[in-house]
This record gives structure tokens, sequence and C-alpha cells, in this order.
């Protein structure tokens, strides 16, 4: 402790009788209530006040300036173990027998009474309780024993064959033996017991024969101490007494310290104040009560209703007279402060005072002479520790002591405490330090690095991230963390906490990766013995640098690949981890270019699947399918059943491969235990997933009918029982049909739905359609294709060209809709169907083909186009020989649009002939054929021409051929070169009766008016006189005004 003189002196925190405020309110205050206690009315005064507000500084003004009465300060809450009224006495009578106070004359008598008082009275009672010796009672046992032996001794015989003088011997000398009994037995006691050695004989003698004394060896006393207490009526004529002896001297009794009773003590001792002194008047005594209201209200609200006022009622009805001692206000407590800081030697520079009077304004809530009083006083006592630690620092640290001190980390690093004076001091190394040494009472030079390095440590050691984070906020934090991490060798728990560095906003992202980059080069030569990928490994690869995250990856991996105790469930897991790290960092690199391939046993290439279902491939292990094929061949399937058969689910992620002898064995089997359902029925569950071919029912008619007929509606082998009947189709004996028919003629379509699932076990879809068409037993049949082709899911290859083929007939059988049947050829075709078998296929196929976009419709079309692209002429004469044939109809249907020259004379000749044959009956298809041709872009003008020339010829031409050819005409103008034979031959009178011919006339008006004009004058006169025969129509009227004709 620092003993110079201007070392920090300690300040009296007991009131002094001086009021040292500006405003000197309680020397007002002190003045009044002297004035009040000479007057006689006033027996009792209260004194209110809230804690340290001076009332007890308040008393001893008064007993300063009113020296002519004696002041006896009773302190009720050092007293609250008493008992109060015996206690008041006992201090108030040594009060007055004092030498010092000389205020009573005859103090003999007040010191015998004090004696009395204090006196115990203790009253004993010793009980004696009779006692028989042993010896007595030996004796009189003696008195009776010895006669008793004389009378009867001689009487002894012969008793289960001993001779009758052992009898007397023994009752002779049984006292003797008695004795030696007892002396054994406290022998004894004395050697094992008390172990009292070679004593112990000595012992036994005495304690053997002190039976035969009457010495009485305890004996009961009862002893009694009572205190008399004081009754009321005793209290009040003592204090009457002493009223009395006072004579004309005045004391007054002041019951201090009232309000720091616990609340269920107050309401007693106030009952005696009032009852005594409130109720009994004295001349010479007079009462002050200093008390809190509010502690007086809380007292009473806990024994009374909290709405009831009991308080104010008992502070009015024991008081006559009450005043108030307020706080000091602001302007005071600055300079009984500053006084005081004086006082204690702590007074420095102005500015540092400053600081400290501001702290102390911002975190004292309520500021009274008593509170910076203790305050000072605790910064002294710190002051003459830390010498060198500034005032403020030490002020922060006394006014948030149980902040800083419940958790002293999260004080410096988090000083939410701080409140008003965050911008001061939240950023402020030096606070940190010195809180510190404060806090921990250490040499505040290096305290942070003391603190917590150890801290740290721990915290790493722990796994405590709260701790943790809340050092990483501290100014030492990147001097302290690598020497922490130099310390630990096992970096388990600490690479977990430091994964919420992450967070922190108060370290650089340089620093962390640095932290992580250190652990990962100092455990890397680190290896483990057991096969596992720990948290922490998956944490460092998951933080260390992108240039150590490949190696840290490979290493990992390879450690687990190679290691003996290889466990395909953990190592994929870790893969699934570590892939996914690499994928959320900027590695210029993918996991399989990191994983090695190993070949593993055929039992853990199973567990993998199991494990990682459709995933299993992407883990670099493999297994030779041959040896997984043996392994399985070696199981025993017999003793499988449908409960456990999902064990070999695993199965259908190998569906891609063969498993010849595995195939074999479970047909071997089936073919052995034909007789057992339960077995047969699991077989087949494993035989559909393994055969790549469809299974041929190994069962006779007969077989299968006792199958079917012991097997229920829900179990999985009904579906298969259903399945293998319907692959025999008609082929099935009719004495065995009857158990079947109603189920084949039930069109039950939930039934339908689940045989459909499995049905390619067992029948190649191309026959499951085919065979549709000769089913006899259509009912249950053709709900199974339907369900099949919507399901759209195939396995089983199929020939899709046999389907394609009767593609018309499946449609209208089966009621299937021809587009989804097409979206299911398309599925099943493997390759592109030849030109020969597409022009073969039937125009409801084409008619379906066109407004489909898969691509076997797609593909047929083009190979019937790319066909006709190249057939000769009388091929294309035989197709317009016949429009209602399969080949012009698919040409229409497929808008083909690649007519050849071929094509066009083929058109030419059938023209000619249907005009030579003055045929009309085609001239619609004709009409489709021009039509296609022409969009295709043909120029068909030469064929007009020849049409013309034909009509001409023949003379044949009527309004059917001229209705059906005008387009062609007027399009071409083929017309005006031969305008007289066309105004005789073409144009003939007979148009003018068919409303089509006058209605394409009228179309065409400026074409015929050119023609008028460039036919001879006869020819046109005819014309003209054939509309003035008809004028009496409206549409030959109208004719002729188009074409500038009076009728």
């Amino acid at each position: 402790m620092d003993t110079k003189k201007n070392a920090p002196t300690f300040l009296e925190n007991k009131p002094i009788g001086e009021d040292l405020f500006e405003g000197k309110s309680q020397d007002k205050i002190a003045n009044v209530l002297i004035d009040a206690i000479s007057k006689e009315s006033f027996k009792i005064i209260g004194i209110e006040g809230a804690w340290g507000t001076g009332k007890s500084n308040l008393v001893q003004i008064m007993a300063k300036k009113l020296t002519s009465h004696k002041f006896f300060i009773y302190d009720v809450w050092g007293h609250q173990e008493d008992d109060q009224r015996r206690a008041i006495l006992v201090e108030l009578t040594d009060f007055i027998t004092n030498e010092k106070s000389n205020i009573i004359k005859n103090k003999e008598k007040w010191e015998n009474k004090l004696k009395s008082l204090l006196s115990k009275q203790k009253e004993t009672t010793t009980t004696n309780i009779p006692y028989l010796s042993m010896g007595f009672i030996f004796s009189l046992l003696s008195i009776i024993y010895i006669p008793s032996v004389n009378a009867y001794k001689d009487s002894f015989t012969d008793y289960l064959g001993i001779e009758r003088v052992f009898w007397k011997a023994v009752l002779l000398f049984f006292p003797i033996i008695i004795v030696s009994l007892i002396y054994t037995y406290y022998l004894c006691i004395n050697i094992f017991s008390n172990k009292k050695g070679k004593e112990s004989f000595k012992l036994a003698t005495q304690d053997t024969f002190q039976i035969y004394t009457n010495k009485q060896k305890e004996e009961t006393k009862i002893e009694t101490i009572s205190e008399n207490e004081p009754s009321v009526k005793d209290f009040r004529n003592w204090m009457k007494d002493i009223d009395n002896d006072l004579e004309n001297k005045k004391l007054i009794i002041i019951f201090d310290n009232l309000d720091r009773l616990p609340k269920k003590q107050i309401l007693s001792i106030w009952s005696s104040i009032h009852v005594f002194f409130s109720e009994e008047s004295y001349k010479n005594i007079k009462v002050l009560i200093p008390f809190d209201r509010q502690h007086i209200h809380l007292a009473f609200q806990e024994s009374y209703s909290q709405k009831v006022n009991f308080a104010n009622d008992y502070i009015d009805k024991t008081f006559d007279l009450v005043y108030r001692v307020s706080l000091p206000i602001l302007s005071n407590w600055k300079g009984f402060f500053k006084d005081k800081w004086k006082k204690a030697q702590l007074y420095t520079v102005e500015e540092e005072y400053l600081n400290v009077e501001q702290i102390f304004d911002v975190f004292q809530q309520t500021i009274t002479p008593r509170s910076i009083i203790a305050f000072i006083n605790e910064v002294v006592s710190l002051k003459r520790l830390y010498a060198e630690i500034p005032d403020r620092y030490i002020s922060l640290f006394v006014l948030n002591k149980e902040d800083i001190l419940s958790d002293p980390l999260k004080a410096i690093t988090s000083p939410a405490f701080l409140s008003g004076l965050t911008y001061k001091y939240g950023d402020d190394e030096d606070f940190q330090r010195y809180v510190t040494a404060l806090a921990y009472q250490i040499d505040p030079n290096n305290s942070l690095e003391i603190v917590y390095r150890k801290k740290l440590r721990d915290s790493l050691i722990n796994n405590n991230p709260s701790v943790l984070a809340e050092i990483a906020k501290t100014a030492v934090f990147n001097q302290i963390i690598s020497p922490a991490l130099e310390e630990i060798e096992d970096f388990e728990r600490p690479i977990l906490a430091l994964t919420t560095l992450d967070q922190e906003e108060t370290i650089s992202t340089s620093t962390i990766q640095g932290i992580w980059d250190d652990i990962y080069l100092q455990i890397r030569p680190i290896s483990y013995k057991d096969f596992s990928f720990k948290e922490y490994e998956e944490q460092i690869v998951a933080h260390i640098s992108i240039g150590y995250k490949k190696a840290a990856v490979k290493n990992i991996l390879d450690r687990l690949i190679n290691h003996s105790d290889f466990d395909v469930t953990i190592y994929t897991g870790v893969v699934d981890k570590l892939t996914q790290i690499i994928n959320e960092s900027s590695i210029p690199t993918t996991i399989n270019e990191i994983l090695t391939s190993k070949t593993i046993k055929p039992e853990t290439y199973i567990e993998l699947i199991n494990v990682r279902k459709g995933e299993y491939l992407k883990y670099n292990l493999n297994c030779p399918i041959n040896d997984i094929d043996l392994y399985l061949t070696n199981l025993d399937f017999t003793k499988l059943s449908i409960s456990n058969i999902s064990t070999f689910d695993y199965l259908y992620y190998l569906n891609k491969y063969s498993f010849p002898n595995l195939v074999s064995k479970l047909e071997l089997d089936i073919e052995a235990n034909k007789q057992y359902k339960d077995i047969v029925s699991a077989l087949f569950q494993i035989l559909k997933i393994v055969k790549k071919d469809v299974i041929e029912s190994p069962f006779e008619d007969s077989e299968l009918y006792s199958l079917f007929s012991s097997t229920g509606k829900d179990e999985k082998f009904y579906l298969d029982l259903m399945a293998m009947r319907i692959q025999r189709t008609n082929d099935f004996s009719d004495i065995y049909e009857s158990i079947f028919e109603p189920v084949l003629q039930d069109e039950d379509q939930d039934l339908a739905d689940r045989i459909s699932e499995l049905i390619e076990y067992y029948v190649q879809f191309d026959k499951l359609l085919l065979n549709s068409l000769e089913f006899e037993t259509k009912g249950l049949y053709s709900k199974i294709v339907l369900s099949t082709i919507n399901r759209g899911f195939f396995n089983r290859k199929a020939d899709v060209i046999s389907l394609l083929y009767k593609f018309e007939e499946l449609c209208i059988t089966n009621n299937i809709e021809p587009q989804r049947l097409l979206k299911v050829l398309d599925k099943l075709s493997k390759s592109i169907i030849d030109q020969d078998i597409s022009v073969s296929l039937s125009h409801f196929y084409f008619s379906s083909a066109i407004s489909s976009q898969t691509k076997l419709a797609s593909n047929s079309i083009d190979q019937v186009r790319d066909y006709y692209n190249r057939i000769l002429k009388d091929e294309w004469i035989s197709i317009f020989n016949n429009f209602q044939g399969r080949e012009f109809n698919i040409l229409m249907t497929i808008t083909y649009q690649g007519w050849n020259t071929y094509a066009v004379s083929a058109l030419r000749d059938r023209l000619m002939d249907i005009i030579s044959a003055n045929d009309v009956s085609e001239l619609a298809s004709f009409r489709l054929l021009i039509d296609s041709m022409e969009a295709s872009g043909k120029n068909l003008a030469g064929i007009f021409k020849d049409v013309r020339d034909k009509l001409i010829y023949t003379g044949n031409s009527t309004s059917d051929f001229f209705n059906f050819f005008a387009d062609g005409f007027f399009k071409h103008s083929v017309l005006l070169e031969r305008a007289d034979d066309v105004l005789r031959a073409i144009l003939a009178p007979e148009l003018f009766d068919n409303q089509i011919s006058i209605r394409i006339l009228g179309e065409n008006h400026s074409s015929i008016s050119r023609l008028l004009e460039s036919g001879s004058e006869a020819e046109r006169v005819h014309f003209v006189e054939a509309l003035i025969d008809r004028k009496s129509k409206p549409e030959i009227l109208e004719l002729a005004r188009h074409l500038n004709i009076d009728v």
C-alpha cells in the first residue's frame, strides 16, 4: 500500500454534523426542528427522507446546535436480532449512567437497575435416582442360595449317566463360576475395545468387584436459565423513572436506521414506538425518528392489502410533526463532490477530474452525500493499489462493477453499460486494458495479453464460441491467437470453435484465413487410425485457402479409400460433403478428378447401392458384374418370402446388367418348389427384375389352376398368375378355364392397371397387342392393353413393324387413341423404319402420323415422300386411275408436293382420257390433284391448252367440264389464241343454262369481252343471240351488263 503523504486517503463515512451544500437546506431544517422541540406539544417528530438524503447528518447538526439537550441515538437496525424493548432500556440506561453524559444524579441506582436488567436467573434441580448395586443383589441371592444348597446337597443322585459328585461340585462352585464369567467379560472389553494392554487385568478386577459396592456412578441434574423480558407496563414505568430522575434536563431519543430494517420487523418496532412514546407523555423526553416513507409503505403492503393506505395512517397517528429532507440538487452536489475529492487527495489535473465528474453524473442514479463519499472511498481503495490507472477508468469500474464482474470479457468487448458514454470509451483501447486489470487485479501493462490469452486458449480447447467471439473483439486478439494455437495439441474442439469467427465483423477476412491456413499446416502431417471423417476435418477443408483445398480433399479420400476398415456408408457420406465444399468454392476442379477408383466386394457394392440408390455410380467404386452374379447365385433364395423381398430392391438399380447364373438358379429353384406358393411367389419377384427376356410360365395348366385357386386377390402373386394365364391367350385348356373366365370377363379397371404394371415380364408388348386381335375374351384384356399403353413405361423390346402393319386394327379393336399408340411405338422404335415398310402402311396410320410430333411418324412420312419423288409415269397413272385407293389418299393426307414431271404427264393423260370418255365422275379428285400440283409450284398451262384442244376436238365440252377447267383456262389465258374455236366449242349456249357457269363467266367478264373482240363476227353474234334468248333470267341480264351487251 502506498504510504506517502500525497497518497489518496479515505473519507469518514459517518454524519459530521455540518451542512456542506450551498443551499444550507439542512441548517434551515435543523433550526425549524429545534424550535419545534422546544414546544411542549410536540413529543415525537418524524424526519422523512430517502436513503442518503442526510437524515442522520441533520440529527448531528441539531445536536451541535441544541447543546442544552442530550441526544441518545438508538440504532434499530443494529439491534434487529435482539428484543427491542429490552435493548432500548439497556442502551438508554447505559447512556444515562455514563459519566460523560452527566444527565442524572443517582447513577448508582440506575447502575444497579441495569445490572438487574442484564442479569439472568439460573435454577438448578438435582434428581437422585434410587439404585441397587449388583453386589447387593448377589448378597440377597446368597442368603437364599446357601441354605438351599445345604438342604438338598445330600439328595443328589446320578443323572444322565453322570455321577452325583459332579452335580454337587457344580452346585457348590456355581457362585465362583458366575464371578469368573463376569471377570472374563470385563477383561475382554478392556483388552479388545478399550485397548488397555496389561492394565486390562487390573481394570477387569476393579470392575468385577465394583458391582459389590453400593456406589452410585451417575446422577441427573436439570438447569433452567431464564431472562426477564420487560412487559409494556415495565417499559413505561422504567421510562417514567428515567423521566423523573432527569429532573429538568432534557433528553432526545433518536431511533435511527429504522428504514434499513427488514420489512417484516418494521411493523413490530413501529408498534412499540407508537405505544411507548406516542401514547405516553414524558416531561423531559422527546423522540426523533428518521424514516423513508416509501420503505414504510412497502412494509405495510406486504402485510395488508395494497389497496388500503395503512402506512400514511400509521405515520400520521404516530408523529406530532413530520419534516421532509430532500435530495441535494445538482447545483449543490458538484461542489460537495469536488471538495470531498480534494480531501481524499485524488484531485490531479482539471481534465481528468471533469471526466470523473461526468462519469459519476451519468452512472450514479441517486446522488447523495453518502453515495458521493462511498464512491470516493472505493476509488481511493483502488487508486492506492493501481496508482498508474487514470481516475476515469477506475470511476467507470466502480460505478459499473456489477455489470463488469458478472462477465468481464463481454463487458470490455461489448460494453453496453457505457450507454451515453459509448462514443468516448467504446473504442478506447486503454479502457479494455485498465478495466481488465481492475477486474482481475493484475498489472495493467499487459493485462489483456495475460488474461485473454489463457481465456482464448480455454475457449478453443473447450469449444466455447461465445467466449471466443468476445475475445475476438479485443484489441489484442491478433497478437494472442497464434501463441494460443501453438499451445494446443488436439485441434478438434478449437476448429469447431473457430468456425464462429466467420461472422465476426471486427476481424478481417485475411486474418481469419491466415488462422485457418496455419491450423491446416499444423495438423496436416497427423494420421488417423480409425476410419472416420470428423466434423472438424470438414470445417478445415471448408475454410482453408483454395490453394490447399484440392490437396486436402485428396489426402482425406486417399486415407479413407485405402483404409483396412473401409466403410462404404461413411466413405460415400464423406464424398458428398467434400463435393458440396468443392461446388461452393471456386476450385478449378471436380470431385471426379480427385476420386480414386476402387474395386470392392459384391456385398460391399450391394451395400453401396442400398445406401446411395440411383447415385451409386458417382463414387467411382466398382465391382465386376460376374462377381456379383456369382455372389447372388450362392444365396439361398428358397428361404425368401414376400415379407422380406424388399431386401433385394438394389437389383432394380442393376437392371441394365445381365445375370445369367442367377437367372438359371432362380428358374431351377422355381421348378423345384412349384408346390410351395410362398417360395415360388418370392422367387418370381426376383426373376422379374433380373431376367431380360419374357418369363415363360413354368406351370402346366393344372398347376396354374391350382396355384390361382389358392391365391387371394390382394396377394402379389395373384397378378403374376393372371399374367401367365394371359400369356397363353386361347391356348389354355377349357377344363381349367372356369376359374379364370370370370376374371377375364370382368372389366375391373383397378385390376387391369395392376396387371399392366407387370404384364411385360410375361408377354412381349407387340404380342400383347397383336393377341388382342384374336383373344376371344376381350373384357379385361382390352383394359390391360389400354392401361399398358397409357402407362407408357416399357423395359422390354417389341416388334414395332408388326404393330405398324396392324395399326388401324389395334386402335379400333382396343379403342386406342391413335396418337397415344404412335407415341408408344415411337418410344419402342430403335431405328428408322425402312422405306418399303413405310410405303406399305395404311392410310389410317398416315392420317394419324401427319398430326403427330413423334420421330416415328415424321420418318415414315419422309420415307413415303421420298418414295413418290422417284416413281415413274406408269406408277403415277396407276395411282391416278384409283382415286379411292390407299396410295392417292396417303398422298393427299400427307399433303405431298414433290410432284415430278412423270406425275404431271400422267395427270395430262388421265385428263385426256376422261374428256374422251366424257367422264365427269371423278372431277372432285382431279381438283385435289391439280390444286396440290399447283400449290407445289408446278406450271400446268400446257395441260390446260391440251385440255382446250381436246374439248374443241372432241366437242365433248359440257358445263361440268367448263366449270371444272374454267379456273385453269382463265388463270393461264389459254382461250384467247383460239377465240373462234373456243366461242364455238367451249362457250356453247348451254353454259347459259347452268348457274355455276353463268357465275364463272360473270367473274371473268373482262376475259370474255376480249375473247368476243378477238373472235369472228359470226361467233360473236351467235354468242349474243344465245344471251338474248335467255334474257328473262336476271343472272343473264347481269352477265350482259358486265359484257356491255345490249339484250
